[in-house]
């Protein structure tokens, strides 16, 4: 096959998942067909088939792109000076990604199928390293008798079980509407689980209902950072 052939293949595949993420993004997943991204780049369905071997195929590749785009909200937070402060930033920038990209978060955590494989075949892949270097910093904090010691990875599968829930609750409209005040309730729960891993000999402090109320924020206090 001769080079401008293959240039062409691998452009026409370009055309159609950039179409295919374009619908996506714009109108949700359940706009997505072959038949809809075959008119956006002047192709029929079948033609389509000759670069995406199926449609699970082109849906992969746009998750994919959607974990990297959570990994670019992840990378800064591992900035932070101390283990600790790098925890809490990791799920403050897990919510960043969810609020200014939310189909992408919808897309890729709440719709059925999109991440199929085993949990540690997906942790493996490369657009999670993140959260693989996020074990890392709870270990760390363990060490610095931060968070009690246990299984980093099952303590890092806790954290994100928390944020990935409150933010699925928000994102169905079990929670909210208000996006400043979910943001109050999300971090003050994260607050509460970080103080809650604490080693049982580390004072706890008496801290203000979780839920805030309408024009008040709620202080929070953590891991420290």
């Amino acid at each position: 096959m001769g080079g401008k052939q293959v240039n062409t293949l691998v452009d026409t595949r370009q055309r159609i998942f950039r179409a295919a993420r374009s619908i996506l993004l714009d109108e949700g997943a359940a706009a997505l067909s072959m038949r809809r991204i075959g008119r956006q780049v002047g192709l029929t369905p079948a033609a389509i088939y000759r670069h995406y071997a199926s449609k699970q195929e082109l849906l992969d590749e746009i998750a994919i792109a959607g974990l990297q785009a959570l990994e670019s909200h992840l990378r800064p937070a591992l900035d932070a000076a101390t283990p600790g402060g790098r925890v809490r930033r990791l799920t403050d920038g897990f919510l960043d990604f969810a609020m200014e990209q939310p189909t992408y978060f919808d897309f890729v955590f709440l719709t059925p199928g999109v991440l199929r494989k085993p949990l540690t075949e997906e942790l493996a892949r490369p657009m999670w390293g993140t959260f693989r270097e996020s074990v890392d910093q709870i270990e760390a904090c363990m060490a610095r008798g931060d968070i009690r010691k246990d299984d980093p990875l099952l303590t890092a599968i806790l954290i994100f079980s928390q944020v990935h829930g409150l933010v699925s609750l928000y994102r169905t409209k079990q929670i909210g509407p208000d996006p400043r005040e979910f943001r109050q309730l999300y971090r003050a729960s994260v607050e509460r689980l970080l103080r809650s891993l604490r080693p049982a000999s580390r004072p706890h402090r008496t801290h203000p209902p979780v839920f805030p109320r309408r024009g008040k924020p709620v202080a929070t206090e953590g891991v420290n950072p």
